[in-house]
C-alpha cells in the first residue's frame, strides 16, 4: 500500500525500517518537498 505513495525527504532516515518503500520521495523537506511535489504535478499537466 505505502509502495505507490508520494513522501517527503523527511522520511529518508527511516526507509531501512519500512516494509514497503515509497514510489517517490521528494529532494526537499517538509514544505520545501510539498511544492516541489506541487510542482511536478503542475508541470505534468
Amino acid at each position: 500500500m505505502v509502495a505507490n505513495h508520494i513522501w517527503v525527504n523527511n522520511i529518508t532516515p527511516l526507509l531501512g525500517k519500512l516494509n514497503a518503500k515509497p514510489k517517490y520521495v521528494t529532494r526537499g523537506n517538509g514544505g520545501y518537498g510539498f511544492a516541489e511535489l506541487a510542482d511536478l504535478l503542475i508541470s505534468m499537466r
